[in-house]
């Protein structure tokens, strides 16, 4: 076999290799997109078991400059202490994904409206970085959730 048709198999397997690649990759942000539309689902209904269930079991959230919440107990029960707050609207939108292998990253921005207790509207809005890995039953679960904003706003 001469030195061309070597270099045009190797090529083929190369290109068969990187399209299965992308693929999976493809697959990967698709599946990472529904289950964060599924956290967000759950954020909203307010549903602090649904929500500490979309992470690992020692997953972990966080606010920028603030001590992370690690493990699914110390998740709800961080959530169950607003349970006197209503989310009126909660959106992310993903602005930029990162998948190698079985992880995948997430970066984007969120907005949020939450009414208090005692009827204040806030709007707060920032960034986000969700770090997700696949499991080896099929889903996607948060190991890592960092939001940062640059601080709530009075609704009236």
């Amino acid at each position: 076999m001469t030195a061309q048709p070597v270099a045009c198999a190797l090529l083929l397997v190369l290109s068969l290799f990187a399209t299965r690649a992308s693929a999976d990759d493809a697959s990967s942000e698709r599946e990472a997109g529904i289950a964060l539309q599924r956290y967000v689902d759950v954020l909203r209904r307010q549903d602090a078991q649904g929500v500490a269930l979309s992470f690992e079991p020692d997953g972990s959230m966080a606010h920028e400059g603030g001590t992370p919440i690690a493990g699914r107990a110390a998740i709800r029960a961080f959530l169950d202490s607003f349970s006197s707050y209503r989310i009126v609207s909660h959106v992310m939108t993903v602005t930029s994904v990162a998948a190698a292998g079985d992880q995948l990253t997430q970066s984007g921005t969120y907005a949020q409206t939450v009414r208090t207790p005692e009827g204040q509207t806030l709007r707060v809005s920032g960034t986000f970085v969700a770090a997700w890995r696949h499991q080896a039953d099929g889903q996607w679960l948060l190991w890592s959730l960092l939001t940062a904003s640059p601080g709530a706003r009075d609704g009236g």
